[in-house]
């Protein structure tokens, strides 16, 4: 369950922790450092706590562009785009599309576009994304600027030209050699090219488009690196052309299978160009030559698909394998994997888990994530960027995730999509209930039901109208409870009573459900309290810390904080070292055992 308390209130310092990648060793309650606890019983293993965020997202890579400094930028499918702020972290972006991004340029970290299917157009400004209309739902698979005002995008059946204000579109019916275009490339506003099936080569000469015969066949060509007087073509088949500035040549790589096709070509000069593709295709052009720089680095790539190229670095990026990693550099010396990314450092604010690699957690900007058996991933769902606060599940195709300005959404098994509950705009704090015709979430105001056909508000209901609660339990049995501020409310399915706590209660930070009759709370002064039907006991002493809880039976609940974790196994309090580098604001526990904490900056941590 989550804390409301920690999203409320936020600490600008913990906000801004330095993400620390922690993995805690399974170990006895004998063996590790041990945070002193008033009990801490021998011959109780403590759990293993796993740090999983950040972590790059196994896509293949699409896009991919170096700025100065030290920053990429990558795109990917499902509106998937990433950028590595110089030696930072990885972060996710919320692109706010789910179509496929197919490629990514810029000037800056702060100024760059991606163009994908669906005719999608983004600029990022360095701290969002701006939709651009440029008039075509036309697949667009490249894009290359001379500047931020003069942009060329080549597509399946179009070229279109941006000048920062206006779109100009070149339908292939108007242009000397049909699509689709696959890559584009230039030197300046009067030397581009635009390359494609059938071996066609488009050139710009800042007035016109004109169809260039090179005799050298008809392979589809990828991509393309434009000099002011040499060209470089990537094609099918493992082929490499070039133009001197005089005439035209073709070279056939010797490594790789025949039918290996060479996806990206890049450089930063006449003498160093180089050219990636499947099976890990490596080709350098040297001012004379092609030569083969395959490297044993790369053998669990399946392929590689995107380059740029930046004085002496070079970063490619391919498809994802297991162990390995879908982006490397080049230093001039050797090939390194770039550091674990971030799936996303937005404030996760909730967490679902079924069990170990099905999950998902929830937060700002309308973060959605999902963990399966390859690792945590953004679903992309388009739906809106409202703050997500809580996450419920009745099943794995019966998901509900509600938020800000009365945000509701539902995802069915295979899709996500808007609920209009018709009860207004208040802000939603969480949702709980026992079967997918039982569902009650908890506003500001308001307190709304799902009774599988009609949303009801029932706030007026409550014995206090005016209290603060943010906290939903829904019982097996269908008995409800609420708790927020210092109040904790009972509904028997008739009536709604205040039950009294009886403690010095600050304020409640976490509540947890594991039955009819055994509920808990957190609170930053008492501690850790159990409800057992009748009356509260103080389970673990506040000591000013922030607790989020956890678990699915008394037998084995968890109490989160920064630095400590606190399992009751067996009654019994154990505790744990929890290194997240984050603090957490929620945590569930799934069927099998599995619970994931989230939290700040995009924390994830695993325990099991």
């Amino acid at each position: 369950m989550k804390s409301i308390f920690l999203n409320r209130f936020q600490n600008a310092a913990i906000a801004a922790c330095v993400l620390a990648v922690a993995v805690l060793s399974s170990c006895s309650s004998d063996s590790g450092p041990v945070a002193s606890s008033p009990i801490n019983k021998p011959g109780i293993a403590r759990p293993t706590v796993t740090y999983e965020n950040p972590l790059l997202p196994p896509v293949r890579i699409e896009g991919l562009q170096c700025f100065a400094g030290g920053g990429v930028a990558v795109c990917s499918s499902s509106g998937f785009a990433a950028l590595r702020p110089q030696a930072n972290p990885w972060k996710v972006l919320n692109t706010g599309r789910s179509v496929d991004l197919n490629a990514v340029w810029g000037t800056s970290e702060s100024d760059f576009y991606i163009v994908g299917d669906q005719g999608c157009f983004l600029h990022w400004d360095g701290t969002g994304f701006t939709d651009i209309d440029i008039g075509t739902q036309d697949m667009l698979l490249d894009v290359w600027g001379a500047s931020a005002s003069d942009i060329w995008i080549s597509g399946q059946n179009i070229l279109v030209h941006w000048d920062g204000a206006t779109a100009t579109t070149f339908p292939s019916s108007s242009l000397p050699g049909s699509g689709p275009y696959y890559g584009i490339g230039g030197s300046s506003s009067a030397n581009v090219y635009a390359v494609g099936s059938q071996g066609r080569v488009l050139h710009w000469d800042g007035a016109s488009w004109s169809l260039v015969t090179t005799g050298l066949g008809t392979p589809q060509l990828n991509s393309v690196y434009v000099l002011p007087n040499q060209v470089f073509i990537a094609g099918d088949d493992r082929v490499l052309w070039h133009f001197d500035g005089t005439s035209w040549a073709s070279f056939t790589a010797t490594s790789g299978g025949a039918s290996n096709d060479f996806d990206v070509v890049s450089g930063t000069g006449p003498n160093r160009v180089f050219a990636f593709g499947e099976d890990a295709l490596m080709y350098r052009w040297d001012g004379t030559a092609w030569n083969d720089i395959s490297d044993p680095f790369f053998s669990t790539f399946q392929d590689l698909s995107a380059a740029c190229v930046l004085g002496t670095r070079v970063v490619v990026g391919g498809s994802y394998s297991a162990g390995s990693t879908n982006v490397a550099t080049f230093d001039g010396t050797a090939w390194a994997a770039l550091e674990p990314s971030s799936v996303t450092d937005a404030i996760l604010n909730d967490a679902w888990t079924f069990m170990r690699d099905n999950a998902y957690a929830v937060g700002d900007a309308g973060t959605v994530l999902h963990r399966d058996a390859t690792g945590w991933s953004t679903v992309p769902h388009g739906l809106t960027t409202e703050r997500l606060k809580a996450v419920w599940a009745s099943s794995p195709a019966n998901v509900y995730t509600v938020g800000e300005l009365g945000t509701v959404l539902q995802y069915n098994g295979s899709s996500w999509s808007i609920v209009n509950t018709g009860l207004g705009t208040a802000t939603l704090y969480d949702i709980f209930g026992n079967r997918a015709d039982n569902v009650w979430t908890i506003g500001s105001n308001a307190l709304w039901h799902w009774d599988g056909a009609t949303w009801t508000d029932h706030w007026g209901e409550l014995p206090e109208s005016g209290a603060f609660l943010n906290h939903v339990y829904v019982t097996p049995g269908g008995d409800v409870f609420l708790a927020g501020s210092d109040d904790f409310v009972h509904f028997d399915g008739t009536t709604w009573t205040t039950v009294p706590i009886k403690m010095p209660i600050v304020f409640i930070l976490t509540m947890l459900g594991v039955s009819d009759d055994d509920v808990w709370l957190s609170d930053i002064q008492v501690g850790v309290l159990r409800w057992n039907g009748h009356d509260f006991e103080v389970r673990w002493p506040g000591r000013e810390q922030e607790y989020v809880l956890a678990g699915r039976s008394a037998n084995n609940v968890l109490a989160a904080s920064y630095g400590e974790l606190v399992q009751f196994a067996a009654g019994i309090p154990n505790v744990t070292p929890f290194v997240t580098g984050s603090s957490v604001i929620s945590g569930h526990t799934g069927e099998d055992g599995t619970t994931y904490f989230v939290g700040y900056n995009g924390v994830v941590a695993r325990v099991e």
